[in-house]
Protein backbone atom coordinates (compact mmCIF):
# COMPACT_ATOMS: atom_id res chain seq x y z
CA UNK A 1 0.00 0.00 0.00
CA UNK A 2 0.99 3.64 -0.31
CA UNK A 3 0.79 5.80 2.82
CA UNK A 4 0.53 9.57 2.76
CA UNK A 5 0.59 12.14 5.56
CA UNK A 6 -2.80 13.81 5.81
CA UNK A 7 -2.32 16.16 8.74
CA UNK A 8 -3.22 19.80 8.01
CA UNK A 9 0.41 20.96 7.99
CA UNK A 10 2.54 17.83 7.68
CA UNK A 11 4.52 16.38 10.58
CA UNK A 12 5.68 18.62 13.40
CA UNK A 13 9.27 17.80 12.40
CA UNK A 14 8.47 18.82 8.81
CA UNK A 15 10.15 15.66 7.50
CA UNK A 16 8.66 12.50 6.01
CA UNK A 17 7.58 9.98 8.63
CA UNK A 18 7.78 6.33 7.58
CA UNK A 19 7.92 2.96 9.42
CA UNK A 20 10.82 0.57 9.81
CA UNK A 21 10.68 -3.09 8.81
CA UNK A 22 9.26 -5.04 11.73
CA UNK A 23 7.16 -2.16 13.09
CA UNK A 24 3.51 -2.79 13.96
CA UNK A 25 0.96 -0.58 12.22
CA UNK A 26 -2.50 -0.19 13.76
CA UNK A 27 -5.45 0.34 11.42
CA UNK A 28 -8.15 2.64 12.82
CA UNK A 29 -11.50 3.91 11.62
CA UNK A 30 -11.14 7.69 11.66
CA UNK A 31 -14.87 8.30 12.17
CA UNK A 32 -15.17 6.15 15.30
CA UNK A 33 -11.52 5.79 16.43
CA UNK A 34 -12.06 2.07 16.87
CA UNK A 35 -9.22 -0.31 16.00
CA UNK A 36 -9.78 -2.37 12.85
CA UNK A 37 -6.61 -4.51 12.86
CA UNK A 38 -2.82 -4.77 13.23
CA UNK A 39 -0.17 -5.30 10.57
CA UNK A 40 3.59 -5.94 10.51
CA UNK A 41 5.77 -3.99 8.09
CA UNK A 42 7.82 -6.33 5.86
CA UNK A 43 9.11 -3.66 3.46
CA UNK A 44 9.20 0.12 3.12
CA UNK A 45 10.31 2.51 0.37
CA UNK A 46 10.29 6.20 1.41
CA UNK A 47 9.22 8.67 -1.30
CA UNK A 48 10.54 11.91 0.15
CA UNK A 49 9.65 14.23 -2.70
CA UNK A 50 6.01 13.07 -2.68
CA UNK A 51 5.74 12.98 1.14
CA UNK A 52 4.62 9.36 0.82
CA UNK A 53 5.98 5.87 1.41
CA UNK A 54 5.25 2.51 -0.19
CA UNK A 55 4.82 -0.15 2.50
CA UNK A 56 4.53 -3.93 2.25
CA UNK A 57 2.46 -5.55 5.01
CA UNK A 58 2.24 -9.12 6.27
CA UNK A 59 -1.42 -9.47 5.23
CA UNK A 60 -3.94 -7.69 3.01
CA UNK A 61 -5.77 -4.54 4.03
CA UNK A 62 -9.59 -4.40 3.76
CA UNK A 63 -10.86 -3.78 0.23
CA UNK A 64 -12.44 -0.49 1.30
CA UNK A 65 -9.89 1.74 3.04
CA UNK A 66 -12.02 4.90 2.99
CA UNK A 67 -11.75 6.69 6.36
CA UNK A 68 -9.08 4.28 7.63
CA UNK A 69 -5.70 5.42 8.97
CA UNK A 70 -2.48 3.54 9.77
CA UNK A 71 -0.43 4.45 12.84
CA UNK A 72 3.01 3.12 13.82
CA UNK A 73 2.42 1.99 17.42
CA UNK A 74 5.96 0.60 17.71
CA UNK A 75 7.22 4.17 17.93
CA UNK A 76 4.95 5.32 20.74
CA UNK A 77 7.12 6.71 23.59
CA UNK A 78 6.71 6.40 27.34
CA UNK A 79 6.04 9.82 28.88
CA UNK A 80 6.78 10.94 32.44
CA UNK A 81 6.19 14.45 33.79
CA UNK A 82 6.89 14.69 37.51
CA UNK A 83 7.12 17.77 39.77
CA UNK A 84 6.53 20.24 36.93
CA UNK A 85 4.66 23.57 36.86
CA UNK A 86 2.62 25.02 33.98
CA UNK A 87 0.96 28.44 33.96
CA UNK A 88 -1.03 30.46 31.40
CA UNK A 89 -0.68 28.16 28.41
CA UNK A 90 -2.66 29.10 25.32
CA UNK A 91 -4.12 25.59 24.91
CA UNK A 92 -3.80 22.55 27.19
CA UNK A 93 -0.63 22.14 29.21
CA UNK A 94 -0.24 18.39 28.60
CA UNK A 95 -1.64 16.50 25.60
CA UNK A 96 -1.13 12.71 25.75
CA UNK A 97 -1.46 10.61 22.60
CA UNK A 98 0.54 7.59 23.69
CA UNK A 99 0.06 4.34 25.62
CA UNK A 100 2.32 4.58 28.64
CA UNK A 101 2.42 7.75 30.75
CA UNK A 102 2.77 9.09 34.28
CA UNK A 103 1.77 12.65 35.21
CA UNK A 104 2.53 13.13 38.91
CA UNK A 105 2.87 15.93 41.47
CA UNK A 106 2.56 18.71 38.89
CA UNK A 107 0.85 22.09 39.30
CA UNK A 108 -1.30 23.75 36.63
CA UNK A 109 -2.77 27.23 36.88
CA UNK A 110 -4.75 29.61 34.63
CA UNK A 111 -4.57 27.51 31.44
CA UNK A 112 -6.96 28.48 28.62
CA UNK A 113 -7.88 24.83 27.98
CA UNK A 114 -7.97 21.82 30.31
CA UNK A 115 -4.76 21.20 32.26
CA UNK A 116 -4.34 17.62 31.00
CA UNK A 117 -5.90 16.02 27.90
CA UNK A 118 -5.50 12.38 26.81
CA UNK A 119 -7.07 11.97 23.39
CA UNK A 120 -6.75 11.03 19.75
CA UNK A 121 -7.90 13.85 17.48
CA UNK A 122 -9.46 12.31 14.39
CA UNK A 123 -9.71 15.64 12.58
CA UNK A 124 -5.87 15.71 12.71
CA UNK A 125 -5.79 12.24 11.13
CA UNK A 126 -4.66 10.59 14.37
CA UNK A 127 -5.52 6.97 15.04
CA UNK A 128 -3.78 6.12 18.31
CA UNK A 129 -6.07 6.35 21.31
CA UNK A 130 -4.26 6.71 24.68
CA UNK A 131 -3.92 3.88 27.20
CA UNK A 132 -2.05 2.84 30.36
CA UNK A 133 -1.96 6.37 31.80
CA UNK A 134 -1.67 7.39 35.46
CA UNK A 135 -2.52 10.99 36.47
CA UNK A 136 -1.75 11.28 40.19
CA UNK A 137 -1.20 13.84 42.92
CA UNK A 138 -1.51 16.96 40.76
CA UNK A 139 -2.88 20.39 41.70
CA UNK A 140 -5.02 22.21 39.14
CA UNK A 141 -6.39 25.74 39.54
CA UNK A 142 -8.66 27.78 37.24
CA UNK A 143 -8.06 26.00 33.95
CA UNK A 144 -10.28 25.70 30.84
CA UNK A 145 -10.96 29.43 31.01
CA UNK A 146 -11.75 29.57 27.26
CA UNK A 147 -12.61 26.02 26.11
CA UNK A 148 -12.76 22.41 27.18
CA UNK A 149 -15.18 19.89 28.66
CA UNK A 150 -13.54 20.02 32.10
CA UNK A 151 -11.29 22.32 34.05
CA UNK A 152 -8.84 19.65 35.13
CA UNK A 153 -8.53 16.40 33.18
CA UNK A 154 -10.15 15.32 29.88
CA UNK A 155 -9.94 11.78 28.46
CA UNK A 156 -11.80 11.15 25.21
CA UNK A 157 -11.85 9.73 21.71
CA UNK A 158 -12.15 12.97 19.75
CA UNK A 159 -14.06 11.86 16.63
CA UNK A 160 -17.31 12.79 14.92
CA UNK A 161 -18.95 9.47 15.82
CA UNK A 162 -16.78 8.09 18.64
CA UNK A 163 -17.93 4.56 19.48
CA UNK A 164 -17.12 1.92 22.05
CA UNK A 165 -14.12 2.00 24.38
CA UNK A 166 -11.07 2.72 22.25
CA UNK A 167 -9.18 4.09 25.31
CA UNK A 168 -8.14 1.76 28.13
CA UNK A 169 -6.45 1.58 31.54
CA UNK A 170 -6.69 5.16 32.82
CA UNK A 171 -6.06 5.98 36.51
CA UNK A 172 -6.87 9.43 37.92
CA UNK A 173 -6.20 9.64 41.65
CA UNK A 174 -5.27 11.95 44.52
CA UNK A 175 -5.61 15.13 42.45
CA UNK A 176 -6.87 18.51 43.70
CA UNK A 177 -8.90 20.47 41.12
CA UNK A 178 -10.50 23.91 41.45
CA UNK A 179 -12.99 25.03 38.78
CA UNK A 180 -14.26 28.54 39.51
CA UNK A 181 -15.73 28.67 35.99
CA UNK A 182 -18.39 26.09 36.86
CA UNK A 183 -17.07 23.25 34.72
CA UNK A 184 -16.58 19.73 36.07
CA UNK A 185 -13.11 18.82 37.20
CA UNK A 186 -12.89 15.56 35.21
CA UNK A 187 -14.39 14.45 31.87
CA UNK A 188 -13.95 10.83 30.69
CA UNK A 189 -15.57 8.91 27.83
CA UNK A 190 -14.91 5.91 25.53
CA UNK A 191 -12.70 4.25 28.14
CA UNK A 192 -12.48 0.62 29.28
CA UNK A 193 -10.88 0.28 32.69
CA UNK A 194 -10.99 3.73 34.29
CA UNK A 195 -10.18 4.23 37.98
CA UNK A 196 -11.03 7.62 39.51
CA UNK A 197 -10.43 7.82 43.27
CA UNK A 198 -9.52 10.15 46.13
CA UNK A 199 -9.73 13.30 44.02
CA UNK A 200 -10.90 16.57 45.55
CA UNK A 201 -12.90 18.67 43.10
CA UNK A 202 -14.12 22.19 43.93
CA UNK A 203 -16.46 23.66 41.32
CA UNK A 204 -19.14 26.33 41.18
CA UNK A 205 -21.09 24.15 38.76
CA UNK A 206 -23.62 21.39 39.40
CA UNK A 207 -21.41 18.35 38.70
CA UNK A 208 -17.84 17.51 39.64
CA UNK A 209 -17.29 14.79 37.02
CA UNK A 210 -18.74 13.74 33.66
CA UNK A 211 -18.32 10.02 32.85
CA UNK A 212 -19.77 8.77 29.55
CA UNK A 213 -19.66 5.53 27.50
CA UNK A 214 -17.17 3.76 29.79
CA UNK A 215 -16.81 0.09 30.78
CA UNK A 216 -15.28 -1.34 33.96
CA UNK A 217 -15.29 2.01 35.73
CA UNK A 218 -14.32 2.37 39.41
CA UNK A 219 -15.38 5.89 40.39
CA UNK A 220 -14.88 7.59 43.77
CA UNK A 221 -14.32 11.25 44.63
CA UNK A 222 -14.37 13.84 47.37
CA UNK A 223 -16.09 17.10 46.48
CA UNK A 224 -14.79 20.24 48.14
Amino acid sequence: CTIQEKTPDGTHAQTLDYPDIGDTLELTNRNTLQTVGHYTVTGCVPMHDEWMCRVTLDKPLPEDTEDLVLSDITRLPRVELVNCTATRHFARSILLKNRDALIENCTFRDVMGPAIVAAAEAWWYEGVCPANIVIRGNKIYNCAETWGEAGGIVVKADADCAEGCSIYNITIEDNYIECPNGKPGIFVRNTDGVVIRNNTIVTTGDISMHIESCDNADIQTTDG
